[in-house]
């Protein structure tokens, strides 16, 4: 499985021009978004103020690509919020088991 976290870049300026209901619709869109585009069972959650932890059990690097692939194209285009059409760029970082380590700590 892969463990994935995605930070949405931004976020505090997002935050303070448009205020924080705005940043929360933000976050609830793209939250949306996330939880449509990962197959189950895996999971999609939030993690912190302006990232989401997404659990990914795959078979094979090909679903992976995939995966990423559609998580990026979720950004290619403003996402419109609000009225206002906010640009956002993700940072998306990755663990692989056994890979890159065989225990939660690792």
């Amino acid at each position: 499985f892969s463990v994935f976290l995605i930070q949405l870049g931004r976020f505090s300026e997002i935050n303070s021009t448009l205020g924080h209901d705005t940043g929360e619709q933000l976050i609830r869109k793209v939250g949306k978004s996330l939880t449509q585009i990962v197959p189950a069972p895996n999971a999609v959650a939030r993690h912190a103020n302006n990232m989401f932890a997404m659990v990914l059990d795959h078979g094979d690097d090909a679903l992976v690509a995939q995966t990423v692939r559609r998580i990026l194209a979720l950004f290619d285009d403003a996402i419109s919020i609000a009225g206002f059409n906010i640009d956002v760029t993700p940072t998306i970082g990755e663990a692989r088991y056994p890979e890159h380590g065989t225990s939660a700590r690792t």
